[in-house]
């Protein structure tokens, strides 16, 4: 089973990504973005080029997808906060013009895709709670927030409100949806959990 959570930043979504990994047995967090390509990260996110670092991020996805395959191939629970959805969405809602056929990326189809999101307040006041650097990328995310949840809105996604939920009540409904056969584990008692 792939899952991917989706979402702006300060939804929760490595909070519940790493939690989900924790719940589910045999589960692999899987960045979009390599360890091998970590130093040309930093190199493109210097860049003012969206194009740029639109297709750099395109490239690292479908990187990524080959270590999805190889999981998946294994059998294992594999989870990726944010992946060929939010990659897309970033930069459609900054401007990128580079045209890309998205199939012929032949990227894993998530099993389970969710697209978290609360009210903006909320978000921003837990933006402000983290000591998260910034960048000129994060900054104009925040900027262009409503462009990115627009371009969100074209992807079938599960969404999922986060405003009132904690981030333990988010994975708890992410694991309602998976089923009883998912490898579930309950942290508590090591026993399979109820869905």
């Amino acid at each position: 089973m792939f899952i991917t959570l989706e979402g702006l930043h300060g939804v929760g979504k490595s909070t519940v990504a790493d939690m989900l990994a924790d719940r589910l047995q045999g589960a692999v967090l899987v960045p979009t973005i390599p360890r091998e390509l970590q130093t040309a990260r930093r190199f493109v996110d210097n860049s003012a080029d969206v194009n740029a670092r639109y297709l750099f991020y395109l490239s690292a996805v479908s990187i990524a997808a080959d270590q999805v395959r190889a999981l998946g191939e294994a059998g294992r629970i594999v989870i990726a906060e944010s992946f060929i959805h939010r990659t897309v969405a970033f930069h459609a809602g900054m401007g990128a013009s580079a045209l890309v056929d998205l199939p012929s990326l032949r990227v894993p189809t998530p099993d389970l895709n969710f697209y978290l999101h609360c009210d903006d307040t909320v978000r921003r006041q837990r933006l402000l709670g983290r000591n998260a650097s910034t960048n000129r990328w994060r900054t104009l995310a925040e900027m262009r927030a409503p462009d990115i949840a627009h371009a969100y809105a074209a992807f079938p996604l599960i969404r999922v409100d986060t405003t009132e939920m904690t981030c333990e009540q988010v994975c708890e409904f992410i694991l309602s949806r998976m089923g009883p056969d998912a490898g579930l584990q309950s942290v508590e008692s090591g026993g399979l959990y109820a869905v």
